[in-house]
C-alpha cells in the first residue's frame, strides 16, 4: 500500500494537469484496501477515487484524499471475465 503526501497527480489523468492532492492511497490487494480503509480519518473526507484518469478533468488542485486501485489481473472463467480494478482496458 502506498501513502504519500502532497502527491501530484500527473500521471492519473489524460488531460495531464499536473493538479497535487493532500493524500494519495493505493491499494494492491483486498487486504491492502481493508487496512486502508480502517487508518482514514475526518481529514481525509471527502474521498476522490481514481482510475486511470480518463474520465477527470482536474481544474485544481484537491485538498482532501485520492484513493486508487493497483489490483490487477483478468481472468477467465467460462462466460464470466473478472478483472481487476486497477487494470486499463
Amino acid at each position: 500500500m502506498k501513502d504519500l503526501k502532497d502527491y501530484s497527480l500527473l500521471s492519473h489523468n489524460t488531460f495531464g494537469i499536473d493538479a497535487r492532492c493532500r493524500r494519495f492511497l493505493e491499494y494492491a490487494s483486498v487486504e491492502d484496501a481493508q487496512a486502508l480503509v480502517a487508518q482514514l480519518s475526518d481529514d481525509d473526507f471527502p474521498l476522490l477515487i481514481v482510475g486511470a484518469g480518463s474520465n477527470l478533468l482536474l481544474t485544481t488542485d484537491y485538498p482532501h484524499t485520492v484513493v486508487h486501485s493497483a489490483i490487477k489481473g483478468i481472468r477467465q472463467n467460462g462466460n464470466l471475465l473478472e478483472c481487476g480494478a486497477g487494470e486499463t482496458w
